[in-house]
């Protein structure tokens, strides 16, 4: 898939007002994205704190996991309670199973609270009733833990859901209106698997489609690639909800420790996804020490790379959580964590920009009593894809 996006001239986070000239093409014409004006944006902090809204099961539980992550990683910021959530859901049974969201930011809205026809399933006009019907809500919700501190809003849900899938645009528009002057507001969308059924898979093409008109960024990542290399399949959606945290939070730590030679700026992160269309992840870790040298790096016996510019590369060509031309992005962030003395930042920053073309920002996170190394990359404005094309397109008429 080619997606005719222009390069931008992309001003500094903190300097910049509306931005111009940057919008999203499918080769058919259509315009699939395209930025939407803001007030200007000034950021100073060096954390980034982010709040989280989970529509759906899928959205609820990967906000529930990111929750958890924030005890559960070996590297510990400055401030704690940087990952706020809100999770949004019909079924008061899921709502139950979440255990890091306090029960006041567990928002029931089904049927009965908000006066609609009964939930028809995988039907998106149920989740637009009640994006639409049960919004005052939702944004009370989210209000009671917005505030100044916060860098950014993040909306979670799995494109081909009837409930999440349908409430999402019209939630992202709501905190677009309501909050979206001075946050940025992001959408981390999941894409189903290809052999799901049609109507899951026309969903995520009318979601996907709605929500990245609306949204500064919108984070693609795909059930497929958790499929085939985890073939269990009743511990697919356990192992996809840990593998989006771990990068996610490691975006989000910032400068979580003195041992820690060149950080990651908010503002490196903020810039790299606004205003920037389709982006994802990807991930790869570890143990220091371990005996993880593939097969295909050992061009010698004696020549081994440094295991932090392998896991870069690792991340970078084959755990992108959505299958893509790297080149064809437009930003990239790389973020590394680990005992500080084991990370080789700048030789893994210098493999990756000769691998993209262009140049690549981030920092280390400083773990030191974390027997691994982890990395994650972030790359924005992505206009090469060919499963992006297949989920836009939708499944074939019959």
């Amino acid at each position: 898939m080619v997606l005719d996006l222009a390069r931008p001239c992309f001003t500094p986070y903190s300097m910049r007002g509306d931005r111009k000239g940057l919008s999203v093409r499918l080769i058919s014409g259509e315009v699939l994205w395209k930025p939407r004006p803001r007030s200007q944006l000034v950021v100073e902090v060096v954390l980034m704190e982010i709040l989280f809204v989970g529509l759906g099961d899928c959205g609820c539980r990967i906000t529930d996991k990111l929750l958890s992550y924030e005890r559960g990683l070996p590297f510990k910021s400055k401030r704690q309670g940087l990952f706020k959530g809100v999770v949004v859901n019909n079924s008061m049974e899921v709502l139950r199973s979440l255990q890091n969201i306090p029960s006041e930011y567990k928002v029931l809205l089904n049927e009965e609270v908000v006066g609609t026809g009964p939930k028809a399933s995988g039907n998106r006009e149920f989740g637009k009733e009640i994006a639409s019907d049960g919004a005052d809500i939702v944004l009370d919700a989210v209000e009671g833990l917005y505030g100044a501190e916060i860098d950014a809003i993040m909306l979670i849900t799995g494109l081909g859901g009837g409930y999440g899938g349908g409430a999402a645009p019209g939630v992202a528009e709501l905190m677009v209106k309501e909050l979206g002057g001075d946050t940025p507001i992001y959408a981390l969308g999941v894409l189903p698997m290809e052999q799901e059924p049609d109507k899951r898979l026309r969903n995520a093409s009318e979601c996907l489609r709605e929500l990245v008109r609306v949204v500064d960024n919108l984070m693609l990542v795909d059930n497929n690639k958790f499929v085939r290399r985890e073939m269990d399949t009743e511990g697919i959606y356990t192992k996809f909800n840990s593998e989006i945290a771990k990068p996610i939070r490691m975006l989000a730590a910032g400068d979580v420790g003195v041992e820690a030679e060149y950080s990651v700026d908010t503002a490196d992160v903020l810039e790299a996804l606004t205003g920037k269309g389709i982006s994802t992840v990807g991930y790869a870790e570890s143990e220091v020490g371990g005996r993880f040298i593939p097969r295909i790096f050992r061009k010698e016996k004696e020549e081994e790379r440094e295991l932090s510019t392998m896991l870069a590369d690792r991340a970078l060509r084959y755990n992108l959580m959505l299958d893509c031309n790297p080149k064809s992005a437009s930003g990239a962030i790389l973020v590394m964590a680990g005992p500080p003395q084991s990370l080789r930042f700048f030789d893994a920053q210098f493999k990756i920009q000769q691998e993209l073309g262009f140049d690549v920002v981030g920092g280390v996170v400083s773990a030191p009593r974390w027997g691994k190394i982890g990395v994650t990359i972030l790359l924005s404005g992505i206009t090469e894809s060919k499963r992006l094309e297949s989920v836009v397109k939708g499944p074939a008429q019959t």
